[in-house]
């Protein structure tokens, strides 16, 4: 095998291997959609309420391309977030994943869940849809005995036992 085929092979395997949990299989006529609209000029948020009202099923997907068109560090993001919930209704069961979705387009999880809560949508919702988010550079390893200080000291690490004597 090549030498730059090998390594181009062991980069991919490697970049796919560290994906975000969440990333959106971007429906191709949903893509076509915001690509026209970027191209032509129009205003994306506005294509895409249009998109997302005629054709709910695609919500997803239209966010997931509306959110890498514009940026995830745009104004014009979050402005797309609040549109989805507008159009799919706060308590969707299609909340979660819209919202997983824009965590894991690169936008601040506390900006997703302050943007969720201002339009409507359970804070609790909001909270575990972008916990569950992009793991890609955090630290999520712990141990069983985390949470417990060190024998004998009397200071106890939450109990959880049934005794009231603990």
């Amino acid at each position: 095998m090549n030498k730059n085929t090998l390594t181009t092979a062991l980069l991919l395997s490697l970049s796919l291997a560290i994906l975000p949990i969440h990333a959106a299989e971007i429906d191709p006529a949903a893509q076509n959609i915001i690509d026209t609209a970027a191209n032509n000029g129009s205003d994306i948020q506005e294509v895409f309420i249009t998109a997302a009202t005629n054709n709910p099923e695609m919500t997803e997907s239209l966010l997931a391309a509306a959110i890498a068109a514009v940026g995830p560090d745009s104004d014009s993001a979050g402005d797309l977030i609040a549109a989805a919930i507008t159009a799919v209704g706060a308590d969707s069961p299609l909340i979660p994943n819209i919202l997983a979705i824009a965590s894991s387009a690169g936008i601040d999880s506390d900006t997703v869940i302050g943007i969720a809560i201002a339009s409507g949508v359970d804070a609790t919702i909001a909270s575990d849809a972008t916990a569950s988010g992009s793991s890609v550079g955090t630290n999520n390893n712990f141990t069983a005995s985390s949470n417990r200080s060190a024998s004998g000291t009397g200071a106890g690490g939450g109990g959880g036992g049934i005794s009231p004597n603990q």
